[in-house]
């Protein structure tokens, strides 16, 4: 075989020609479309982002969903407190009202044993069981003050014995009941 100088010109600068179009070409595909590769990888991490961005927004819907449901079942488990307990918020004060009738007479009230509040109708019964030392004129005018109140008063037990320590002082065993009315004055 006989190599013709021409024809491997020819050859090699067709060859040559279809060389420097693919180089050429590769160097076009490197300049214009890495970039636009690059931007869409970025484009990808910023759409992952924004996709974990949303399940934690959906976390927190939910999150937030339930926080509401536990604050309705509060609501509703605080207003079925207040209806069964309704009445016992003033139950302190009226002991301390109890107490500082004893000590304005200089009594010995030796104790004060409140029962656990028991709902009637619309109102709710304290029953006290008080232990009280006094003589004759204090101890009527503890009554009194008490029965003053502003509470329903209903004296269910006395006892009375003389003091065996000084006399004349009394040894008393009061048993009350005190009743509260609710808010809504029974219109329920």
């Amino acid at each position: 075989m006989k190599l013709d100088a021409q024809a491997v010109a020819q050859y090699l600068h067709r060859n040559l020609t279809l060389a420097i179009t693919v180089a050429v070409m590769l160097v076009l595909l490197v300049l214009v479309y890495i970039p636009k590769i690059s931007a869409l990888s970025a484009a990808r991490a910023d759409f992952e982002r924004k996709a974990e961005d949303l399940r934690s927004n959906h976390e927190l819907i939910d999150r937030l969903v339930d926080i509401g449901a536990e604050y309705q079942a509060a609501k509703v488990e605080l207003a079925r407190l207040r209806r069964d307990h309704a009445g016992e918020h003033q139950i302190p004060e009226m002991l301390g009202n109890i107490t500082a009738a004893a000590a304005n007479l200089n009594l010995k009230l030796r104790e004060i044993k409140p029962a656990p509040p028991q709902k009637e109708r619309f109102l709710t019964k304290v029953s006290l069981d008080l232990q009280i030392k006094a003589d004759y004129r204090s101890f009527a005018e503890y009554v009194d003050r008490i029965t003053r109140i502003a509470r329903l008063l209903d004296i269910r037990r006395m006892k009375i014995s003389h003091s065996v320590d000084i006399y004349p002082l009394l040894s008393v065993d009061l048993l009350v009941d005190t009743y509260f009315v609710e808010e809504g004055g029974g219109t329920k």
